[in-house]
């Protein structure tokens, strides 16, 4: 599950949504979104300038405390077009089998994957197992 908190990816999916139009689709949106992204991150590292003339290419390392790393926002769009196939599923039981992008969008909103986790445990399982190190 990619690190971007819920109301982020809210925010970020009603924005692709808004660019959709009659004869582009949401899901051409979303993989657009997606294709755009992962560009940057699938050599492993992330590009940041390129020049033509003199084919050179500047990378950089994500800095520790960035708000969410490249390859986090890879995995977003993938969350994204996960829940629009689900959507569509869901859509399809409720006899809907030719949805809107609306109707897609109010289903994927409400998808636990745009939550955001807000609690977390910690883990004593070991707490009293001798040689746990």
């Amino acid at each position: 599950m990619a690190q971007v908190r819920g109301q982020l990816k809210r925010a970020i999916l009603n924005s692709l949504f808004r660019q959709a139009t009659d004869t582009v689709s949401l899901l051409d949106i979303l993989e657009a979104y997606q294709d755009a992204l992962v560009t940057g991150v699938k050599g492993g590292r992330v590009v940041e300038a390129t020049s033509q003339s003199g084919h050179s290419t500047k990378f950089r390392t994500p800095n520790p405390g960035e708000h969410f790393r490249p390859e986090d926002m890879g995995e977003l769009t993938q969350e994204f077009i996960e829940a629009y196939s689900d959507a569509l599923v869901t859509l399809s039981a409720q006899d809907n089998s030719n949805p809107t992008d609306a109707q897609v969008v109010a289903v994927m909103l409400a998808d636990d994957r745009l939550a955001s986790i807000t609690v977390t445990r910690s883990d004593f399982s070991l707490i009293r197992y001798p040689n746990r190190f």
